[in-house]
């Protein structure tokens, strides 16, 4: 199955390398320049990720995850990737709703897709638990 991941980065040759990183495993990738065209995009596309970087224009990353937590329904997980890569910066993107934080550098190794669907689906799995607990039958 094809995954869809909203990249939004203004550069547009990380953003070239990577998608096509990213279509090599097997993602359509939709890319945004800044965080306003990114946030649009994510409400007409619903992908299953999103990659977003801090340093964007129009609206920057953090601004971007805080206006996620408005959003009427919830948004799909979301990963930072930025040069932004301090300890500091990784609490506060958590915070506000990103999953995790990795250096650009990180999201070009080639084994970050693999890497990015296991993060996602557990941090999907931990939502169903979480939301959906087990119910156990009353004793007849």
């Amino acid at each position: 199955m094809r995954r869809n991941v909203l990249l939004i980065d203004d550069d547009p040759d990380f953003r070239l390398i990577l998608s096509c990183r990213l279509r090599q495993a097997g993602c359509k990738v939709i890319t945004a320049s800044n965080g306003l065209e990114g946030l649009a995009m994510l409400r007409r596309q619903r992908p299953w990720c999103v990659l977003v970087d801090l340093m964007i224009p129009v609206m920057d990353g953090f601004t971007f995850l805080e206006a996620l937590q408005s959003e009427p329904v919830p948004p799909p997980p979301v990963v930072v990737v930025s040069q932004l890569d301090e300890p500091a910066t990784a609490a506060r993107v958590r915070r506000l709703g990103a999953l995790e934080l990795f250096s650009k550098a990180a999201a070009l190794d080639r084994g970050f897709a693999a890497g990015l669907e296991h993060l996602v689906a557990s941090a999907q799995y931990r939502h169903l638990s979480a939301t959906s607990p087990l119910t156990v039958p009353a004793a007849a």
